[in-house]
């Protein structure tokens, strides 16, 4: 179903809204917070948080549609392990760029 508060939107939503609060825990990790980034790191943590986000969502939604064949925990251990650990990877990286900055 499509238009004004569809299901497929407030998922959308809701998966993004996880995705943040992850990236908040990480920042906050390493004493930063989203206002302390520069323009350019926040614009990649943004396309890492849409890529992780859209990719996550659109998995869930094409295991659904395909019959569900996996159990859910079983297809939720894959995309936590895939989606988590590159997650950590593509944050350390950027945020590593920007400490390196600094030393320079």
């Amino acid at each position: 179903m499509e238009g004004q508060n569809n299901l497929y939107d407030y998922v959308l939503q809701e998966n993004l809204s996880n995705w943040q609060c992850l990236l908040n825990k990480v920042l906050n990790q390493k004493k930063l917070s989203v206002v302390d980034l520069s323009k350019e790191m926040r614009e990649s943590v943004d396309w890492v948080l849409e890529y992780f986000c859209y990719g996550h969502f659109f998995a869930s939604q094409q295991w659904i549609k395909s019959g569900m064949k996996i159990p859910p925990d079983t297809l939720a251990t894959i995309l936590d392990a895939a989606a988590s650990k590159g997650f950590f990877a593509s944050l350390d990286e950027i945020l590593n760029r920007n400490e390196k900055k600094i030393l320079i």
